[in-house]
C-alpha cells in the first residue's frame, strides 16, 4: 500500500510493502546543489565517511548542543489544516472525536506558535528514523 502526502511543493511517498529507506521517496522541484560541505571532527567515522563518500547524519541524542535538536523551538506560524493531523495521527487516535479535541487544543496559542503537539509527535517519529546535519 502506498501513502502519498503533499506539503509545500514536496511530495512524500511511503510504500508499506518495501523495507527500510527503500520504502520512502521524496519528490520536489528543487535543483541539487553542485557542492555540499560538512565539517566533521576527526574520528574513525569521519575518516570512513570521507573515504567511502557519504555523509554521516547524527541522531539528535548524539549532538553536543541539545538546542540543535529541540522540538521546543519548533512551531507553526498559523494553525495547520486538520487534514495533516488526520493523515499523520488519525490511526493512533482511532476515534475522530478525540483527534478533533487534540486538534482544537493544538490550534490555540498563547505565544504565536501553533501545532506544537503535532510537531512534537512528528519530530519524535522523524528523529527516530533520520539523522541531522546541524
Amino acid at each position: 500500500m502506498e501513502e502519498n502526502h503533499d506539503f509545500n511543493g514536496f511530495s512524500y511517498k511511503m510504500d508499506s510493502k518495501a523495507k527500510g529507506l527503500e520504502s520512502f521517496q521524496l519528490e520536489h522541484p528543487k535543483n541539487k546543489p553542485e557542492s555540499i560541505y560538512k565539517y566533521y571532527g576527526v574520528s574513525s567515522y569521519s575518516i570512513e565517511a570521507l573515504r567511502d563518500g557519504y555523509f554521516y547524519a547524527s541522531h539528535p541524542m548524539e549532538l553536543n548542543d541539545h538546542l540543535d535538536s529541540s522540538n521546543f523551538l519548533l512551531g507553526a506560524s498559523k494553525p495547520l489544516d486538520i487534514k495533516y493531523y488526520k493523515d499523520f495521527m488519525g490511526e493512533a487516535f482511532g476515534d475522530e472525536s478525540k483527534l478533533k479535541e487534540f486538534y482544537d487544543k493544538d490550534s490555540l496559542s498563547d505565544d504565536g506558535f501553533f501545532a506544537k503537539g503535532f510537531i512534537a509527535q512528528l519530530w519524535q517519529v522523524m528523529s527516530n528514523i533520520f539523522g541531522l546535519f546541524p
